[in-house]
């Protein structure tokens, strides 16, 4: 089957534009959050937004655009805070900058949880671009935070498959936090328990 490409019909460049376009995908955004992606459709968008179906129509031609444009906007703002993460931990030991990593995976599950979850276990297999996908994108952050600090883990490992492997534990414990006991995510002591297990995968083990 052709890979089928979910981007805007056209992009908006007026400042009215913008704004309609804006409204449109914070209406959307609103239907994701109390229905699903099951319930979006584009008249209850429109209707929800304020305009008519012509001028959503404009620049969003289907529901799948709709909800692949709101998935780049969502993944951006994770993207940003792991960079930011990133930046502001440069020159410290691993350590560090392992725990500005859990946090900022923490920090990215507190951004939206609800539109989170929808945009991660909710949406059907439709292709957008590879840079939609916060794990590709995120996971190269690790693997330049681990390149940075190669002399500090474990001899031999790939780098590569120790920031895909990072990656999974952390947000597989994180995932399992937000819907079994989210108030662990505010327990300073439950971060430091991340942070430890994962430098017992990167780090080399004790001799003696």
């Amino acid at each position: 089957m052709p890979n089928r490409k979910f981007d805007l019909k056209k992009q908006p460049l007026q400042e009215r534009a913008k704004f309609t376009v804006d409204v449109i995908k914070q209406a959307g955004i609103h239907i994701l959050r109390e229905q699903g992606y099951a319930g979006v459709t584009t008249n209850k968008v429109a209707e929800k937004a304020g305009v008519s179906i012509g001028s959503l129509y404009q620049y969003f031609p289907s529901k799948e655009v709709l909800v692949a444009e709101i998935k780049r906007d969502h993944f951006c703002q994770l993207r940003q805070l792991f960079q930011q993460a990133y930046d502001d931990t440069a020159g410290q030991a691993l350590p560090e900058r392992a725990k500005a990593f859990v946090m900022a995976s923490i920090d990215a599950h507190r951004l939206d949880p609800v539109l989170h979850s929808v945009l991660n276990t909710d949406l059907p297999d439709f292709e957008v671009k590879e840079d939609d996908d916060s794990a590709v994108s995120v996971r190269k952050w690790i693997e330049k935070l681990l390149d940075d600090h190669r002399h500090e883990i474990r001899d031999g490992v790939s780098i590569a498959v120790a920031a895909r492997l990072s990656y999974s534990l952390v947000e597989a414990i994180l995932h399992d936090a937000v819907s079994h006991a989210p108030e662990s995510l505010e327990d300073a002591s439950f971060v430091d328990e991340v942070v430890l297990m994962l430098l017992a995968y990167l780090k080399p083990a004790p001799t003696g």
